[in-house]
């Protein structure tokens, strides 16, 4: 068997988006941070532990993972992110 024929089987098909690096990077930096103020904010405001330290830590990876998400989802899907189509149906009434 050859090197082309191994090389060529064992590639992937799928390509992440362009410029995905960037909010990858971007998400462990926010995650890391979230959960460094969230352990912090539950280490002054929650002395008495009971897993609430733990959970104000997870809620700032949450808000950090978030942010990270939403920012990627904006900047990939273009301008017309928020923009919103509805479609309003209106009912008529006619009095007899």
């Amino acid at each position: 068997m050859s090197d082309s024929n191994q090389s060529s089987s064992s590639s992937s098909s799928w390509k992440l988006p362009d410029g995905i690096e960037d909010h990858i990077a971007t998400g462990v930096i926010n995650t890391t941070v979230g959960t460094v103020v969230g352990g912090l904010f539950g280490l002054v405001l929650f002395r008495a532990g009971g897993g609430t330290r733990a959970a104000s830590a997870a809620t700032g990876f949450g808000i950090g993972l978030g942010a990270t998400i939403e920012r990627a989802r904006r900047q990939l899907n273009g301008p017309n992110y928020l923009s919103t189509t509805t479609t309003t149906t209106t009912t008529s009434t006619t009095s007899t």
